[in-house]
């Protein structure tokens, strides 16, 4: 009988292993699929509000590497969807609008958005209470 138990303790032990690493597995293989440290790291098509005026855009979160250091090297300030820092990073151009510019936005340490940014061809805004209260941060000409 001690024999016989030794064996099926050690059966569902390599059976329970076997589901872990299998569990493992599955769950990396999910998570790269959900990897937002990409140029692929953006949500096209996407509509929110300002105010009364409903715009239409890429959003970019500029927590990626790649979109990260696109933004050192670039002055906010009005911009075109075309003239983006994201534009020549991002993995594809199409399949979006881009007549209402770009966005973007960025995390904070309780993984929640900490900013939002709205770029126009014209003017800036923030939000930093998920679209409640939008500030114009459009940069002063110099």
């Amino acid at each position: 009988i001690e024999k016989e138990t030794k064996e099926k303790a050690a059966a569902y032990e390599a059976e329970v292993i076997s589901r872990c690493e299998k569990l493992e597995k599955d769950t990396k293989e999910a998570c790269e699929k959900l990897d937002m440290d990409t140029k692929a790291a953006y949500f096209s098509n996407q509509t929110f509000r300002i105010g009364s005026k409903e715009v239409t855009v890429r959003i970019y979160y500029a927590g990626a590497t790649p979109f990260k250091k696109a933004l050192e090297n670039w002055t906010l300030q009005p911009s075109t969807y075309e003239k983006s820092p994201f534009y020549n990073v991002q993995k594809d151009k199409t399949g979006t609008l881009t007549d209402a510019g770009f966005a973007y936005y960025t995390y904070g340490d309780d993984h929640s958005i900490n900013s939002f940014i709205y770029v126009s061809p014209t003017a800036v805004y923030e939000t930093r209470d998920e679209g409640k209260t939008w500030y114009n941060i459009t940069p002063k000409a110099k």
